[in-house]
């Protein structure tokens, strides 16, 4: 093949579909059938928990046959066996009142007794003999055990009152604060190696699995409708899947089935500060150049209200809870309105008085990163009867912002650029829903299961303008026109970006207490994909003088091609274009409690398959079809291939003589994987566990990365080309941790973690080369890394007005690594610049961390809590002045520090009750330095200022 062929190129999208319609029928009705069966036969991870303990005579320690136990306001209790012990499980999280009694005996309640998720609460009652039956009852207060007995892993657990008392705004605020989670990352890990579920479901969006903690993710529950936060940093067991790094599971609020509740809150403030806006020199000038200048209470809004109770004539037995926020954040990023898209300049002189400089700007100062979200969460329970629920919740938000983030594949598009052409920026907008039906069924004493089905939607779209032919849009030459990295003079955003992911899932978990010493637990997940992306570039075509889009195919016009799903269901509940993933998952496990040691073992099955195409032949990934002449014919051979051997070399007919065309795609294979899981736990003293856990925990790396470039474009001439790769390897890490939770004295314990993790098959890209010579990147599993620390963390209970958490994390994240791109970034220039490949500190290898929370009130009337956080340097890599860069990051920014406040008092009036808060960020004003230039490594000052004058045109 000779690089002056000309080409006419086969999409995959258009393929031969492969599967009858009978076949994709039949398909249909088996899944319905299997549905149907497995909905019958018994209709989620874990989101409740258990309560055991013993009843007893106060004076002889003698067991206490046939006891009850019951827990107020509720329909759930037990009685005791022969030897005084009792069990209620299936409890969601939350405080209870619980009362033991028996005949013969003085009762006894404690009150504000806590169960966590998938814990154990130890309850014990010693109850003292009298000849009253009338005797009032001894009433106890609980006091939460600050030790878990049967913890075999690093867990934190976060309720609804220390969300309420603690500074902290949106649920990534909370699990910040957790022992081992640092900027997201978890122990480590890449930020999207994190599971993020609600009531048990994962609702973790897979194109991306961008941080859930992030400000713009989609399905995020606000902090008003959340009952308790399980994050678990160690390791997991096996009924959680897909993540490597950590799990965050939101349990979510019930009504009350006795009373109604209502609570409004309206939040005004501003960014306050005497720093400058930053806005430069320019004409016009700004109309103020501080945030203090900047003030206006009514730039930061946020509106939430929450109602819930019984819905009425439902006798108690159907509750429902509703909660919404809207807020309006105007931005901390400024920039000012200089120029409009639509101006045109000309710095091409050497001489700055020579320059033609357009601006129609009105001079306005103008935030670069405005967020406007509103959500909104509903759920509806019923209880058929005593051991039968029934529950829906819907959640659904809507954000619209901007930012400053760039497209990895045009490198001419800088977002920072814009910052005197602020209409040039895009708009994006993210919608989010997420529906889930469970049934909740206790059978009998010792078994009771959760039936959960779902669907989850998420979008995202991005664009200046929504019509991409509206008469605003200018020629992409108008970026141009600021040379050498100065800021933009007019022109706009010129892509055109749209996705949709859908989940349609089915989730069983049956717990079985097979007796006092085993629970079993097991049961499968299944998930079914819908992913739908179309994108283009907007171009200016000078002879017809307006926008034109390049035909679809072309690298700057892509889309997921409507195919034949090739997964188990057939594409089942889907259709239309797009792919049609599948997850398949199953585990058992057995958690054994003893006396002297609780053991979790269990083993977790996956299977995935893609729904994908894989290109036979890497040199020529696009499938092209050839115009070919053969010199020996003169003719030209079009629709054959002249590539591959010929068929009869001798024959005059190119059609007897050349092989006939084929579709160079396969379908990616599925893939299947075993994780083993254990975890043991040793109660050393009464108040003192040894932990040891160790297991394999594997996921499908993001989905955009199986479909990336869905044509499979090599664009010539440049190095700027990705393709996707549907047969990517589930990422791997095998972790190990060994740990001592200790109670120094009642209310304070102390829990210190080591662990280690061993990272395998990431996500990275190597370089091909077509038959022409082009190279271009393709995502691989090639990337590596470790990571080793401790976490020690201190936690005094809340008592006596005060409570106090502090906790350090020491950690080593190292790998060949931290951006899946490194390699196809480095090979854009000539020559390229791969580093060597070994093992350096990640991006967000912070050493150091510290967090620390006081908390001093009283939690109904009034509180004071106080957040502190210090984080050593993140590393970045330094390049000396008129020096060689060093190593991948071979140097650390300088230390960070941040303290929050957040104050209340609660104020009783006719059964009314009024709060005003007091929330203050960075209390202290701190200027922590996140961007550094790389020969000094302050973001204050360079010496490349010296080698600035080159820049033509705006530039600070």
């Amino acid at each position: 093949m000779n690089a002056g062929t000309v080409r006419a190129k086969r999409s995959p999208a258009g393929l031969a579909r492969e599967v009858a319609m009978k076949k994709r029928k039949m398909k249909r009705v088996l899944l319905t059938a299997l549905m149907m069966v497995l909905a019958a036969g018994t209709a989620r991870a874990g989101t409740t928990g258990k309560l055991v303990g013993k009843v007893v005579d106060a004076n002889t320690g003698q067991p206490l046959v046939g006891a009850n136990v019951v827990l107020e306001g509720t329909y759930r209790g037990s009685a005791t066996d022969l030897d005084g012990e009792y069990m209620i499980f299936n409890l969601p999280p939350g405080r209870y009142t619980v009362t033991a009694s028996v005949i013969g005996y003085q009762n006894a309640t404690f009150e504000n007794v806590g169960v966590n998720i998938d814990r154990t609460t130890t309850l014990d009652f010693k109850l003292n003999p009298t000849v009253m039956q009338a005797a009032e009852a001894i009433v106890i207060l609980a006091k939460k055990p600050v030790v878990k007995r049967d913890l075999t892993s690093t867990e934190s657990m976060v309720s609804d009152e220390q969300l309420q008392m603690t500074p902290v705004d949106n649920l990534g605020d909370a699990v910040q604060l957790q022992a081992g989670v640092v900027k997201g990352h978890f122990r480590g890990g890449r930020s999207n190696e994190v599971a993020y579920m609600i009531d048990g479901v994962i609702v973790s969006d897979p194109y991306t699995k961008n941080d859930p903690l992030g400000r713009t993710t989609s399905n995020q529950v606000e902090l008003a409708a959340i009952q308790e936060i399980q994050v678990i940093s160690g390791t997991f067991n096996a009924e959680y899947g897909q993540a490597m790094s950590g799990i965050i599971n939101v349990v979510t609020k019930e009504g009350d089935a006795d009373k109604f509740h209502g609570e409004l809150s309206v939040g005004l403030g501003d960014y306050v500060s005497g720093r400058s806006l930053d806005l430069g020199e320019y004409q016009p000038p700004p109309d103020r150049e501080t945030y203090a200048e900047d003030l206006n209470p009514m730039d930061l809004q946020d509106y939430q209200a929450s109602f819930s109770g019984p819905i009425p004539f439902s006798g108690g037995r159907t509750t429902f809870f509703t909660s919404g926020r809207i807020l309006k954040d105007h931005g901390r990023v400024y920039g000012q309105r200089i120029f409009t898209p639509q101006d045109s300049s000309d710095f091409s002189s050497q001489n700055p008085a020579n320059w033609y400089i357009e601006q129609s700007g009105d001079g306005e100062v103008v935030p670069l990163d405005p967020f406007q979200k509103w959500s909104v969460q509903a759920k509806l329970t019923h209880h058929f009867t005593p051991t039968l629920k029934l529950s829906y919740s819907i959640l659904a938000d809507h954000m619209k912002y901007r930012d400053l983030e760039n497209r990895l594949d045009d490198p001419f598009e800088d977002a920072r650029r814009f910052k005197y052409d602020p209409d040039g920026l895009y708009w994006k907008f993210r919608d989010g829903r997420n529906h889930i039906l469970t049934v909740n069924q206790t059978l009998g004493r010792n078994t009771f299961y959760n039936l959960s089905a779902s669907f989850t939607k998420s979008t995202m779209k991005y664009y200046v303008h929504e019509d991409p032919f509206d008469p605003d849009y200018v020629t992409q030459d108008r970026l141009a026109d600021a040379q050498n990295f100065a800021f933009y003079t007019g022109g706009q955003g010129m892509w055109h970006h749209e996705r949709e992911t859908r989940k349609a899932g089915l989730k069983l978990d049956v717990t079985h207490q097979a007796n006092k010493r085993h629970q079993l637990k097991g049961g499968f997940d299944i998930g079914q994909y819908l992913l739908r992306m179309k994108e283009f570039q907007l171009m200016w075509d000078d002879d017809l003088g307006r926008i034109t889009i390049n035909p679809l195919g072309a690298w700057n016009h892509q889309a997921y091609p409507d195919r034949e799903a090739s997964s188990p269901f057939g594409g089942f509940p889907f259709e239309g274009p797009g792919h049609r993933p599948t997850q398949i998952a199953a585990y058992l496990q057995d958690k054994m409690e003893y006396d002297f040691m609780v053991v979790n073992f269990g083993v977790r099955f996956d299977y995935f398959h893609p729904d994908g195409l894989v290109p036979e032949d890497l040199r020529d990934p696009a499938n092209d079809r050839f115009a070919y002449y053969d010199a020996e014919l003169d003719t030209v051979v079009q629709g054959l291939d002249p590539v591959s051997p010929v068929a009869d070399p001798t024959s005059a007919d190119p059609a007897q003589r050349y092989n006939r065309w084929h579709s160079k795609y396969r379908e990616a294979k599925a893939v299947t994987q075993f994780s083993p899981r254990i975890g043991i736990a040793f109660p050393v003293t009464d108040r003192g566990v040894i932990h040891f856990s160790y297991g394999h925990f594997f996921q499908i790396p993001p989905f955009q990365y199986l479909y990336y470039n869905p044509e499979f474009t090599v664009r010539g001439g440049v190095k700027q080309s990705i393709i996707g790769n549907a047969e990517l390897k589930p990422e791997q890490t095998v972790m190990y941790e060994i740990g001592l939770s200790q109670e120094l004295m009642p209310g304070i314990a102390v829990n210190a973690t080591g662990f280690y993790k061993d990272v395998r098959n990431l996500l990275g890209t190597e370089i091909q080369k077509t038959y022409a010579q082009e190279q271009y990147a393709r995502y691989v599993n090639r990337d590596y890394g470790n990571v080793r620390g401790i976490t020690v963390a201190l936690d005094k209970r809340l008592e006596n007005y005060y409570g106090i958490g502090i906790d350090y994390t020491f950690q080593v994240a190292e790998g060949n690594a931290s951006d899946p791109n490194q390699v196809y970034i480095y090979n854009q220039s000539d020559p390229p610049q791969e580093p060597e490949k070994k093992v350096r500190p990640l991006d967000w290898d912070q050493t150091h961390t510290v967090n620390a929370t006081i908390t001093i009130g009283e939690p109904s009337q009034w509180s004071v809590g106080l957040i502190g956080r210090m984080g050593s340097g993140l590393p970045y890599t330094s390049t000396p002045f008129l020096g060689v860069p060093g190593e991948l990051n071979d140097e650390r920014r300088p230390t960070q520090y941040n303290v929050d406040l957040k104050a209340y008092r609660t104020f009783r009036w006719a059964g009314l009750r009024a709060t005003a808060t007091l929330w203050v960020y960075n209390l202290f004003d701190i200027r922590n330095e996140n961007d550094v230039w790389k020969d000094t490594g302050r973001a204050t000052y360079t010496l490349e200022q010296t080698r600035l004058a080159s820049v033509r045109g705006y530039n600070t």
